[in-house]
């Protein structure tokens, strides 16, 4: 068993849309390697910090994310003896060594994208944007539309329309 701690940047595409970990920002690496029957188990965990926008108000939104690691990455002749015996199944979710080599990176992928917020907001509370005309609400939190009943819309542009006489009005 080995311990190793690194910091990493950061690989293109970690994260969605809405929320991600900037390409070549800092990832720090606290891992453990443990040489195991089937190849060596990496454990561990990933610290890194995320940019992205609240889905409120639109504002940039930063998330410490603090991620646990954990992947087999098989023996060489181990995957082999799998794939010969056809546990097809086994095959497409083991990761296999390249030499004394792990790619880690698919796994860190995984572990920072299910560690970020589903909906990231700028604060619990966040009213977000004016549904009529995208007026943040934090800055007026009186902020409204008048409605008017789309029935009625016709009596309004008539009594507005000053083409009306008096006497239309009250009949």
């Amino acid at each position: 068993m080995r311990t190793h701690s690194a910091t990493v940047q950061a690989p293109s595409a970690v994260g969605t849309p809405v929320i991600a970990v900037p390409e070549g920002a800092d990832l720090d690496l606290d891992l453990r390697l443990e040489a195991v029957m089937e190849g060596v188990l990496i454990s561990g965990s990933v610290h890194g910090e995320a940019v992205g926008e609240c889905v409120r108000c639109l504002d940039e939104v930063t998330v410490d994310v603090d991620a646990p690691v954990q992947e087999l990455f098989a023996y060489p002749e181990r995957a082999e003896a799998e794939a010969a015996v056809g546990d097809d199944e086994a095959e497409d979710e083991a990761s296999v060594l390249e030499g004394d080599l792990a790619d880690i990176e698919p796994a860190l992928r995984d572990s920072v994208v299910t560690a970020l917020p589903f909906q990231p907001l700028c604060r619990p509370d966040c009213p977000g944007l004016c549904s009529e005309c995208g007026a943040r609400l934090a800055d007026d939190p009186g902020h409204h539309h008048d409605q008017v009943d789309p029935r009625w819309s016709a009596l309004q542009s008539m009594l507005e329309s000053p083409s009306v006489s008096d006497e239309t009005k009250e009949s």
